[in-house]
C-alpha cells in the first residue's frame, strides 16, 4: 500500500524520538554504579517505550484501516449512484417505446378510419399517467405542453365515449404531434442520462 506524506511523517517522527530516547538512556546508564539499578531502570524504560511503540503502532494500523473503509465507502457510494442513473436510464427508455408506441397506434387509427371501434381502445397510455411517469423520473417539462397533451386526450376520450364512429380525427393528428414533442424530450433525458454515467464512470 502507497503511505501518503502525513504516515511517512510519523515513521520519521517514530525513529527520531527512539534515536533520541537512546543517545539520552545510555549516558545515564554508565553513570549507574550498581548493575541491578541499571537493570532496573533500564525495565522500566524499556517497558515504557514499549508501551509508547505499541501505542503509535496501534495508531498507525488503525489509521490505515480507516483510510481503506473511507475508500470502500466512497467507491461504493459511487456504484450506488452509478445504479440509480442506470435504473432511471431504463425508466426512461421503457417511457420512450410506450409514447412511441402510442403515437403510432394514433397512425394506424388515422390510416383505417372503416376500424375505428378496434383501434381507438388500443390507445392506452393516459396523459395523467404519463405525467405521473415524468415525474417519478424528474424530467421537467413544459407546462404548457402538458396541458395541450391532457386536453386533447380528453376530447379523444370525449368523442370515443359518445360516439364511436364520428371520432374527429383533428384531434388524434393535435395529440399526435404533441406526442412528438415528448419523444423528443424523452430523448433528450436520454442523452443526458448516458452522458452523466458515462461521466461518473470515468471518475
Amino acid at each position: 500500500m502507497k503511505l501518503s506524506k502525513k504516515d511517512i511523517l510519523w515513521i520519521i517522527v517514530l525513529v527520531v524520538a527512539l534515536v533520541s530516547y537512546g543517545m539520552v538512556l545510555l549516558p545515564l546508564i554508565n553513570k549507574i554504579e550498581k548493575p541491578e539499578q541499571a537493570d532496573a531502570i533500564l525495565q522500566i524504560i524499556t517497558t515504557l517505550i514499549g508501551g509508547v511503540l505499541s501505542g503509535l503502532v496501534a495508531y498507525f494500523i488503525a489509521s490505515l484501516e480507516l483510510k481503506n473503509y473511507k475508500k470502500e465507502q466512497i467507491l461504493e457510494k459511487k456504484e450506488s449512484e452509478i445504479l440509480d442513473k442506470r435504473n432511471n436510464l431504463e425508466r426512461i427508455k421503457r417511457l420512450l417505446i410506450e409514447v412511441e408506441d402510442n403515437n403510432s397506434t394514433c397512425q394506424e387509427l388515422i390510416i383505417s378510419k372503416e376500424n375505428l371501434n378496434s383501434a381507438v381502445t388500443v390507445i392506452r397510455l393516459s396523459v395523467s399517467d404519463f405525467f405521473w411517469k415524468l415525474n417519478s423520473n424528474k424530467i421537467d417539462v413544459n407546462i404548457d405542453l402538458l396541458i395541450e397533451l391532457n386536453m386533447y386526450y380528453k376530447n379523444i376520450f370525449i368523442i370515443q365515449t359518445t360516439d364511436m364512429g364520428n371520432i374527429d380525427l383533428k384531434f388524434i393528428n393535435s395529440f399526435m404531434e404533441k406526442q412528438v414533442e415528448v419523444i423528443s424530450l424523452l430523448n433528450q433525458e436520454l442523452v443526458k442520462a448516458e452522458q452523466e454515467i458515462s461521466e461518473r464512470n470515468s471518475d
